[in-house]
């Protein structure tokens, strides 16, 4: 019996000490504060083709963190910040005269990225995966990619 439970905490400590050494989406007020300021980017993947994407994000009010790109033909509107313990994202595209935000959460189920997703819109989900001195923007639709933006730290 002795030797059964010795082996369960060793297997125990070796599954916890594995899954303490996976990457992991840094926390909320972190990826906030790592955000603000200049980013170079472009939009390598979209409907148009490539396209330019600079941004700077800004804070605009506590825990709230925004910007404002112009690709052509839209601006595009983001706000990241924190709710109920969780990290939100509101979109606005002004593509075709949409006023409407989209409004998505963070499910947290990436190791290394903040997967969002809508609640209205099923069908969309929105994957920011951060680096060092860059940001991974992938758009999905229908489980298809539709948007790749990469920023980068000029």
């Amino acid at each position: 019996m002795l030797i059964r439970l010795l082996l369960l905490g060793l297997v125990a400590a070796a599954f916890a000490l594995e899954s303490s050494e996976l990457p992991s989406p840094p926390p909320i007020a972190d990826f906030l504060l790592g955000l603000t300021g200049d980013w170079e980017g472009e939009a390598y993947r979209t409907p148009q083709g490539r396209l330019p994407y600079a941004i700077r994000f800004e804070r605009t009010a506590e825990g709230h963190v925004s910007a404002v790109a112009n690709p052509g033909g839209a601006l595009h509107h983001w706000t990241f910040f924190e709710e109920a313990g969780a990290l939100r994202l509101r979109f606005l595209t002004t593509f075709g005269g949409n006023d409407e935000p989209i409004h998505l959460v963070a499910n947290g189920s990436a190791a290394d990225a903040f997967e969002f997703r809508s609640g209205t819109l099923e069908h969309l989900r929105v994957r920011i995966e951060p680096h060092d001195r860059m940001i991974d923007v992938d758009v999905s639709l229908h489980g298809k990619p539709h948007v790749g933006i990469r920023w980068a730290r000029p």
